[in-house]
């Protein structure tokens, strides 16, 4: 909260000293991050498939969302629509990770790409690692919130982000680094600063940047745990490999150690420390999201639970497992990823130079496009009464939470997939099976479960939720 009241108040000191001359576009800015979310709903209901533009912070957004509009995103060069640089825009690196980025991204980025698949593809050998962490954190917050009943009252929010983030570090960087506490609370932390600073970067003029970073970020010793850590563990991977070239053909227990065997010279070292900082910052949030707001789903509609327990039963005990094999429970996060769309808009690109859509619509250079996938995603003629949960809509239809196009734009397009989402929606569904084998739950209130910020819709960390142990792990019965 101070963080929050702090930046607003800068916020407001930078519109009355610096931006008299541009009052309107500096409110609008400022409206769209509180509630940007709302202002493309509104402005699709009166553009319909039209493009339109809106003023957020730091830029204009420029927002399509038709079929045609799809496509021409999908063959245009990456050359041309860069992700790059709206990731530059984005994430603010210069303030955020204290370095610059260069304009364009010139080296490779399938090392990264290819690092990432190579850990998603051992599942089987990390599915009973990230129980274990998961059943860790759930017993110690279910012992710390015991009701007189015997049940436990918990934050879902930040009891799911926590153990999800050991996950992703798990993955990330290895176990030695996820079952550290201190590194752990450091990364979290590390997380929320980088969010908050970036915001910043966006909303403040220059010379009050590095006043509101300071006060979040004070002596900055969460990002510089996480650095030092991510080059001390590169270090090590590469002491390894000079010890023993053959180690480079045993698999990898780390998307940081297959890095690394896949750009063995060491002169690489400041660029896998660039590259493994930037992927902890973006990938580690989208797990916890659509694991918590796929739990709300599913204790809202407690009918389902026998028919989820029947098909999930056993899969705890069994790592060989196929999770794409769960009917209902894939229909469960698929309706859940679609009605909640915690991402409003995908596919963001800036343009390097001016480009017209073969409409006529143009977006200049520097400005950022994106598509609209709410819209998609809440439209009645491809969705059936689009705005009701149904768990049972994609039952049988073949179709997965990890499909792409433009009826499912949420993983990008075929430019730039997320080569994570594999991952991402296996950890959702593990999480769900393990609480709904080991709980009977329900939520203290059902209103407010989640809230909007910008163009994101996210879980509310005041949400709680109550559970009661079933019986001790009943999937081995």
């Amino acid at each position: 909260m101070f963080y929050a009241t702090s930046i607003l108040a800068l916020a407001v000191l930078s519109l009355c000293v610096v931006y008299r001359h541009r009052a309107r576009a500096t409110y609008a800015s400022l409206k769209f991050l509180l509630n940007g979310r709302r202002m493309l709903l509104e402005a699709a209901e009166k553009h319909k498939d039209a493009p339109f533009s809106v003023l957020i912070p730091g830029n204009r957004l420029h927002v399509v969302s038709s079929k045609e509009h799809w496509n021409d995103l999908n063959s245009t060069s990456i050359t041309h629509l860069s992700s790059h640089a709206w990731s530059k825009q984005h994430f603010q690196p210069k303030y955020t990770f204290g370095y610059e980025w260069p304009d364009r991204r010139d080296v490779d980025g399938m090392p990264v790409v290819r690092a990432i698949k190579t850990m998603t593809n051992q599942w089987p050998e990390l599915q009973q690692k990230f129980i274990g962490i998961i059943r860790e954190e759930l017993d110690q917050v279910f012992d710390a919130n015991v009701l007189p009943d015997g049940s436990s009252e918990i934050p879902l929010w930040d009891t799911v982000k926590h153990f999800g983030s050991r996950i992703n570090m798990l993955l990330m960087f290895g176990e030695v680094v996820a079952n550290n506490p201190v590194t752990v609370d450091r990364g979290l932390k590390y997380l929320d600063e980088t969010t908050l600073v970036g915001e910043a970067a966006k909303n403040l003029p220059t010379w009050l940047i590095p006043i509101a970073t300071w006060l979040i970020r004070g002596n900055n010793q969460n990002q510089k745990h996480i650095l030092d850590t991510i080059a001390s563990e590169t270090e090590k991977h590469y002491d390894a490999l000079a010890f023993d070239p053959e180690n480079a053909r045993r698999k990898p227990n780390s998307i940081l150690e297959a890095l690394v065997h896949n750009l063995p010279d060491e002169t690489n070292s400041g660029r896998i420390r660039f590259d493994m900082n930037t992927t902890f910052i973006a990938s580690t949030t989208a797990t916890p999201i659509m694991a918590a707001q796929l739990l709300q789903d599913i204790y809202a509609h407690p009918e389902y639970l026998p028919a989820l327990r029947e098909e999930v039963k056993g899969v705890l005990a069994d790592p060989s497992a196929n999770l794409s094999n769960l009917a209902l429970l894939e229909s469960f996060l698929v309706e859940s990823i679609r009605t909640h769309c915690f991402l409003a808009t995908s596919v963001n690109r800036v343009p390097l130079r001016s480009y017209t859509f073969s409409g006529g619509y143009t977006v200049p250079a520097g400005e950022i496009v994106t598509f609209y996938q709410q819209k998609v995603m809440s439209d009645d003629s491809i969705y059936r009464d689009a705005k009701r949960f149904n768990p049972e809509r994609f039952k049988g239809t073949g179709k997965t939470s990890c499909d792409m196009g433009v009826e499912w734009p949420f993983w990008g397009n075929s430019k730039l997939a997320c080569p994570g989402r594999f991952h991402v929606t296996n950890v959702a569904k593990l999480v769900a099976i393990y609480f709904i084998m080991n709980y009977d739950a329900h939520f203290e209130r059902t209103d407010n479960l989640n809230f909007e910020f910008r163009e994101v819709n996210v879980p509310n960390p005041a949400a709680k939720i109550v559970l009661k142990k079933r019986r001790r792990d009943p999937e081995k019965k």
